[in-house]
């Protein structure tokens, strides 16, 4: 399902309405806190203020809307670590409010964002899950690897655009 199946719903970059920063930065650091992860909501606000305040290349991430509600996000974006080398892309922070679980909105969002990769001419995504790697498998990617992150048993996959 895409986007133009879901009523009243639009897709946009984060950097195109700000005024959701802060929600999002509350919600992902939720998120993030489920999973045990490090960092406070005040670093991951600071981070996507430092987005918007940008006018394109990577972080990128997009939005759903409905009515001025935000629904769901998620971004792609670029890491230095053990799990991956700074010319590696990934597609990250997949969230989607529980309402609207369950309804194609992170299928069209994760579409979003594959076709922006496109626009940005990389030819690989990657990303790391807990536990949505069948989610994922539905809508084409591949397993890679198993890695551990934050402590925990993830499955590390890959889109080739």
């Amino acid at each position: 399902m895409g986007i133009a199946e879901l009523p009243n719903v639009s897709v946009r970059p984060l950097r195109q309405a700000p005024e959701y920063a802060e929600q999002l930065a509350h919600w992902l650091h939720l998120e993030r806190q489920r999973f045990g992860a490090a960092g406070t909501e005040a670093e991951g606000l600071v981070k996507l203020q430092a987005e918007c305040a940008g006018t394109n290349g990577l972080p990128h991430t997009k939005i759903a809307l409905s009515d001025n509600l935000l629904l769901g996000a998620v971004t792609l974006m670029q890491f230095d670590g053990p799990l991956a080398r700074p010319s590696d892309v990934w597609l990250t922070n997949l969230w989607v409010d529980p309402q609207w679980r369950n309804q194609g909105l992170g299928t069209a969002l994760c579409h979003a964002l594959i076709e922006q990769a496109r626009i940005e001419q990389f030819s690989t995504l990657q990303l790391f899950t807990y536990d949505k790697a069948p989610f994922y498998r539905a809508l084409g990617w591949v397993e890679v690897r198993k890695a551990v992150i934050a402590e925990r048993s993830c499955t590390i996959m890959a889109f080739a655009l």
